[in-house]
């Protein structure tokens, strides 16, 4: 137990800001200590691994079904950045023979919404790209608004950079705002990164040796007033259900002061 939560905690730190990292490694804990020798520890780990690599796809057409109850015929979706989640979805509620069309943005400054664009258009699926800063201005055209997430906290939603903009902007016009995303990006507390520091490399903003700075963010923090709810496998939660739900999450104790641990 004492390797297992040693090496639990090397993975957790590399990436703190990732949920499914941290539930894995607590799920392994949790189950590996109500085993009763080592050859069961290992069976046990082993199949939590397995389960991990396994979750994703047995909970997309689960979400596609509640994502179904709030894409109405017809209605037009606004999407930032590239979500995994979030394509799966779309491709599902097609299958399904439901219409709709996709406006994308172009998710500066990696273009990860250019990427999902054009794979939801060789699906045959009718998208509109747009800059950025376009996306305010078309929401008055939009029936709701789907993002995915890297973690979901008590704190808010950490997405790509411009989610919380557009989670504001859809609050001022009335546009639902629904985040996709399994619970395993689900966090008992607030990951322990700060991203106002967290800056990426200037080249991909700006070319060439300048004489200022470059403030190139990848990722915000959305609070979850700001949030219509979130869209899991398990169901549509509401942020006073998320708050709920954070409550009930069973954390093993040698995780209990991870915030502490990764700073």
């Amino acid at each position: 137990m004492k390797e297992l939560q040693r090496v639990g905690l090397e993975i957790i730190k590399a990436q703190p800001a990732m949920a499914p990292l941290f539930n894995l490694i607590n799920n392994v804990l949790l189950t590996a200590e109500g085993t009763g020798d080592l050859k069961a520890c290992r069976v046990a780990v082993k199949e939590r691994a397995r389960d991990f690599t396994r979750g994703p796809e047995k909970g997309w057409e689960a979400m596609a079904d509640f994502a179904g109850d709030l894409a109405r015929e017809g209605s037009t979706i606004l999407v930032h950045s590239y979500s995994a989640t979030l394509y799966r979805i779309l491709l599902a509620l097609q299958d399904r023979g439901r219409r709709f069309s996709v406006i994308c943005t172009e998710s500066r400054p990696l273009l990860e919404g250019v990427t999902l664009a054009r794979r939801l258009a060789e699906k045959g699926i009718h998208v509109r790209l747009v800059v950025d800063a376009a996306a305010f201005q078309l929401l008055q055209q939009v029936d709701l608004v789907f993002v995915g997430a890297d973690t979901i906290s008590p704190g808010g939603v950490i997405n790509k950079i411009g989610t919380r903009g557009l989670a504001m902007a859809a609050q001022c016009q009335d546009v639902p705002f629904y985040v996709l995303a399994g619970t395993e990006k689900c966090l008992p507390m607030d990951a322990p990164v700060e991203l106002e520091k967290e800056m990426r490399p200037a080249g991909e903003v700006l070319e060439g040796d300048e004489p200022l700075e470059v403030l190139n963010f990848y990722f915000d923090r959305t609070p979850l007033d700001l949030v219509s709810g979130v869209v899991t496998e398990i169901g549509v939660m509401e942020p006073r259900g998320l708050q709920e739900y954070f409550g009930d999450l069973k954390i093993h104790r040698a995780l209990t002061d991870w915030q502490g641990m990764c700073r």
